[in-house]
């Protein structure tokens, strides 16, 4: 495949590398406005490079920017990636186009540009911070959407205390069809024993077809809190989404 990387920031390196991994046969670009930052970089990874005014499409008539299969535009400029968005969909009409958000406060200006992928680091460092610290509490995955799927994941502390199995979390949820619930143990196994029950800082992974995922939750947030009530008799039912 043909690959297009525009701009030099943060993650330029990072996408590079990861085309790299992923497709070792690809034929790369980078471009940039710097003759310098471009050699610098291409040299690195050993791959190609061209640079110029990065809103004139002559820079990219150059490296035949109309048969390439994937741009991603990663510029430290929101209204440039914007700028550059538009241009590979209308002017090169590549079929697909990512880019970089750099302030989320601009994703409804993405959203309006034709963008395939708009990737916002931001979000996927907040869901693992929120990850990190909470426990007993869902967290959704900003990530895995791409993918048509929806990630939830809650580390359980003071709820193992009313001895909830594996097998009574996928009860659950066994009406919405294609939803999967995991436990990865505190020591890091996966758990496959249906009657195993959660110990304190084990985590349940739950993976919904996108657009279910909130249900699902919902569906096991209510059967441990009647579960609960059983072992308890006090309703202690909080929202935990």
């Amino acid at each position: 495949m043909r690959y297009i990387v525009v701009g030099s920031s943060n993650y330029t390196y990072s996408i590079l590398k990861a085309i790299k991994e992923v497709d070792p046969r690809g034929l790369i670009f980078y471009v940039d406005r710097s003759k310098e930052i471009s050699e610098a970089i291409a040299s690195q990874l050993n791959i190609n490079y061209a640079y110029g005014d990065l809103l004139d499409p002559a820079t990219y008539q150059r490296i035949n920017a109309e048969i390439s299969d994937v741009v991603i535009i990663a510029t430290d400029s929101d209204a440039l990636n914007i700028k550059l968005i538009e241009l590979f969909k209308k002017i090169f009409s590549v079929p697909k186009v990512a880019t970089i958000i750099n302030n989320p406060m601009n994703l409804g200006e993405y959203m309006k540009s034709g963008a395939d992928l708009i990737i916002n680091p931001m979000a996927t460092i907040e869901s693992m911070i929120k990850a990190f610290i909470s426990s007993d509490k869902w967290i959704k995955s900003s990530t895995p959407e791409l993918f048509g799927s929806e990630v939830y994941l809650n580390r359980f502390v003071k709820e193992t205390a009313f001895g909830i199995t594996l097998s009574y979390v996928r009860e659950a949820v066994k009406d919405l069809g294609d939803v999967l619930v995991f436990v990865v143990s505190r020591d890091n196994r996966i758990i496959r024993d249906p009657l195993y029950e959660l110990v304190e800082g084990d985590s349940v992974i739950v993976i919904a077809p996108k657009g279910l995922g909130e249900e699902a939750i919902k569906k096991i947030t209510r059967s441990i809190d009647r579960l609960k009530i059983l072992r308890t008799g006090v309703d202690t039912s909080v929202s935990r989404i």
